[in-house]
């Protein structure tokens, strides 16, 4: 039954995302002649700040995976979490499978660990970044409903735990309850990475980010990833444009996001390219027999 659905989600998910673009390249298109690309060089501060953004986003989220797979191996590289974060946004892009697509090159690429082993990494990681989103939006819009969140979660990860319920999640996360909490800490951090990103530049292109703003911001950014879109291109673009239409002009929202899209997302990719074409080539290397 899911074989039968799975070619029709994929083109339902295609026809989407081809609708979503051609409206923001219609957008683009109507207001190209006065998008002024040269502010990206002139506010060269704010470029180079969401470059090293950029890469301490790279830093954090490799340090993330090295750290859940020191639980299970220490014998790769921090280096080589690197190679694998930069790989899997560029696997993401290129393959269009989104955050699916991101995990399933993970789950192949540690072929060494066991099936156990690398499905209890991404659930780790993933869990994280979800839990870590809800906290951040409670902490900065809505303090007082962390309480019953938090009592809920606990009491709801109790009763699985004890009642010895078979459940992958509970299973995964029950021996490394105090590294989960690191990583919850490390999701949210690159949360306000992202979010101080888009902050700046709208900042400096004459937008006033205030609460509703940034929650907007935030909100964009998860719409992105539940789409399963390759970077939730269309989703993530869009939303932000309506978020923004009444504080900038449309060819400032327009810069705001090829900006964002350059300098901040395009860094892990374009290294997630030279990592993989170098992976090749060494694969190539190997497979080749000696003269």
């Amino acid at each position: 039954m899911q074989e039968k659905i799975k070619p029709y989600f994929n083109i339902i998910k295609i026809t989407i995302f081809f609708i979503l673009i051609s409206i923001f390249l219609f957008f683009i298109i109507k207001n190209i002649s006065l998008i002024n690309l040269e502010l990206i060089i002139q506010y060269k501060y704010t470029t180079l700040t969401i470059i090293l953004l950029a890469s301490l986003l790279i830093l954090l989220k490799s340090f993330q995976l090295k750290a859940i797979s020191d639980i299970f191996t220490k014998q790769k590289s921090y280096f080589h979490f690197i190679k694998t974060y930069c790989m899997s946004s560029f696997i993401e892009l290129t393959t269009f499978t989104g955050k699916i697509g991101s995990d399933g090159f993970k789950y192949i690429h540690w072929s060494d660990l066991s099936k156990k082993e690398r499905i209890s990494i991404i659930i780790i990681q993933r869990s994280a970044d979800i839990i870590g989103f809800i906290f951040l939006f409670l902490i900065f819009f809505k303090p007082l409903l962390l309480i019953p969140v938090i009592i809920t979660f606990i009491s709801t990860y109790t009763y699985l735990k004890y009642k010895k319920k078979e459940n992958v999640i509970i299973q995964s996360l029950s021996p490394h309850l105090p590294m989960w909490s690191l990583m919850l800490i490390i999701s949210i951090i690159s949360y306000i990475i992202i979010a101080t990103q888009l902050s700046l530049i709208f900042h400096t292109l004459g937008a006033q980010v205030n609460k509703t703003i940034l929650s907007g911001f935030l909100f964009s950014h998860a719409a992105g990833a539940i789409s399963q879109l390759p970077l939730g291109i269309g989703v993530k673009d869009l939303s932000l444009a309506y978020i923004l239409k009444d504080t900038l002009s449309p060819q400032n929202i327009i810069l705001g996001l090829i900006w964002i899209r350059l300098c901040g997302e395009f860094i892990s990719i374009s290294l997630g390219a030279i990592f993989f074409a170098a992976s090749l080539k060494q694969s190539s290397k190997e497979t080749i027999p000696p003269p």
